[in-house]
């Protein structure tokens, strides 16, 4: 008997763990509105910008935030280092922001992030694009030099001996430099 009790309680538990996340939802979304409005009525993204370097670090939540900001406030967030994030006004005509439209577009139900399938990167698109690019950018630029530096790069990070992530060696800057 003593386990069905202890599931019971475990169960409990669990429900009262996600009120308490719904409910911390909501008071968030409300508080984002909020800040939205003042943002709309003033111009001052400065509330927007603590609210991110005070929020979660990282994970769904934050993103959601980042892009429900984005979409509603047409604001870019940008984070440059922890706690260290910084707004880029996308769209200067204030006028047009909905604050009703976006108050009833909760950012906790974005699920963009989690219906994303994850892709095979493949070398040679991702080659392909750099020389494109730097092709448009310098037109005097030799295309096989180019590909066989970009290629050079992508092999010396694939070989890269490293205890960390590749995604943090990129993070950090820590990738191979080209030419």
């Amino acid at each position: 008997m003593a386990n069905v009790n202890a599931t019971k309680g475990l169960k409990r538990e669990w429900l009262s763990i996600c009120t308490a996340s719904v409910k911390t939802n909501i008071r968030a979304h409300n508080w984002l509105v909020k800040s939205g409005a003042h943002y709309v009525e003033h111009g001052d993204t400065s509330l927007i910008v603590w609210a991110m370097d005070n929020a979660w670090s990282s994970g769904m939540k934050r993103e959601s935030m980042v892009r429900w900001i984005a979409k509603h406030l047409k604001v870019k967030i940008t984070a440059t280092s922890p706690k260290k994030a910084k707004a880029e006004v996308t769209n200067k005509n204030r006028d047009r922001i909905d604050m009703g439209v976006a108050s009833g577009d909760p950012f906790y139900l974005d699920v963009e992030k989690a219906e994303k399938e994850d892709k095979e990167f493949d070398q040679d698109k991702a080659v392909l694009q750099l020389v494109k690019k730097a092709i448009k950018s310098n037109p005097d630029t030799d295309e096989a030099a180019i590909k066989a530096s970009v290629e050079k790069a992508f092999r010396s990070l694939g070989e890269a001996k490293s205890d960390k992530p590749l995604f943090d060696q990129v993070e950090h800057g820590n990738v191979a430099q080209l030419g």
